[in-house]
C-alpha cells in the first residue's frame, strides 16, 4: 500500500567574516581565509547532524523532524503494520541518562536526504568578495564605524524522508557508562537488524552510534575470544582508517548523537 508523504525542506544559511586587513597580511592570505571560513563549516556540520537527529517542528517550526523525534516510543509500529514488530528496542536502563544505538538502511524507497528541485545538493559555499562592514559604538555617544572585511555565504537545503519506517530500527536506553549495567546488547542489534526489510544484507546499511557506545563496541571488538559478532579490517575506509563492523555493517561515529537522552517507554 502506499500513502502520500510530505516532508519540509529546511534552508540553513550563516555568514563568515574576515577583517580584509588582517587577512592581507598573512603569507597565504587564501590559505588563512580558508582556515578561517573552514571552523564555519565545522560548526555548520555539526548544525545539520543535530538536526537529523533530534530537530522537532513542535519546537522550531522552521525545521524538520529529526529521527529521534520520529521515532520516540517503545510501541512504534513502522508503516502503520500491525504485525511488524516495532522499531524501537529497549536497551534496559530505566533511570538516568542514556544513549541510542541506530541501524538504517538508506536508498529510494527507503531513507534519504531531500532538497528542492532546481537547486544543487550539498552545502554551498560562495565568496562575497569585499565589502563594507558597519557597527555601532555605544560606550558614550552612539558612534557608527565602517571596516573592510572578505564575506562568504553558506547555504544548505536539506530535508529529510523517510519511505519506509522498517529501514529505520533505534535501540534507546543505553546505559553510556562503560562496563556497566545495560550496557550495549549485541542480541538486540541482531534483532533489529533483521527487522530492516534488507535484514542488513543491503550495502547501503549502516550502524551510527557517539562515542561513549563506539567504545563499549570497540571493547568487544578486540575480544574476539569473548566475541565473533565484529570484524575490525586493518585496511578501514578510503583513507586507511580501521573500520569496526558489526556482521559486516560498517559501524560510524555521529558526533551529535547524545548520551544525555532521557529514557523512553
Amino acid at each position: 500500500k502506499n500513502v502520500p508523504l510530505r516532508d519540509p525542506i529546511s534552508m540553513f544559511e550563516a555568514y563568515s567574516e574576515v577583517d580584509k586587513a588582517e587577512c592581507d597580511i598573512q603569507n597565504d592570505p587564501v590559505a588563512w581565509r580558508r582556515d578561517q571560513d573552514m571552523n564555519h563549516v565545522e560548526g555548520f556540520r555539526q548544525t545539520v547532524e543535530s538536526a537529523l537527529w533530534y530537530d522537532n517542528m513542535t519546537t522550531d517550526p522552521g525545521l524538520f523532524n529529526g529521527l529521534a523525534t520520529r521515532f520516540a516510543s517503545l510501541t512504534n509500529i513502522p508503516n502503520g503494520l500491525a504485525d511488524w514488530k516495532a522499531n524501537v528496542w529497549n536497551g534496559g536502563a530505566s533511570t538516568g541518562s542514556v544513549t541510542s544505538l541506530w541501524i538504517i538502511e538508506f536508498g529510494p524507497r527507503k531513507v534519504y536526504g531531500i532538497y528542492p528541485k532546481n537547486t544543487p545538493a550539498g552545502l554551498q559555499i560562495r565568496n562575497l568578495g569585499e565589502v563594507t562592514k558597519e557597527y555601532t559604538v555605544t560606550a558614550g555617544a552612539p558612534t557608527n564605524k565602517m571596516y573592510q572585511v572578505y564575506r562568504t555565504h553558506y547555504q544548505w537545503w536539506v530535508g529529510l524522508q523517510v519511505n519506509d519506517e522498517r529501514c529505520v530500527q533505534r535501540i534507546c536506553n543505553i546505559n553510556p557508562t562503560v562496563l556497566s549495567s545495560n550496557n550495549f546488547d549485541e542480541n538486540i542489534l541482531i534483532e533489529a537488524k533483521n527487522q530492516l526489510p534488507d535484514s542488513g544484507e543491503n550495502p547501503s546499511t549502516a550502524i551510527f552510534v557517539n562515542r561513549d557506545l563506539k567504545t563499549q563496541i570497540d571493547i568487544r571488538a578486540v575480544s574476539q575470544k569473548m566475541n565473533t559478532y565484529f570484524t575490525q579490517e586493518a585496511s578501514g575506509d578510503v583513507f586507511g582508517r580501521p573500520v569496526t563492523r558489526f556482521q559486516g555493517i560498517p559501524i560510524f561515529v555521529a558526533e551529535k548523537l547524545l548520551s544525555t537522552e532521557t529514557v523512553l517507554s
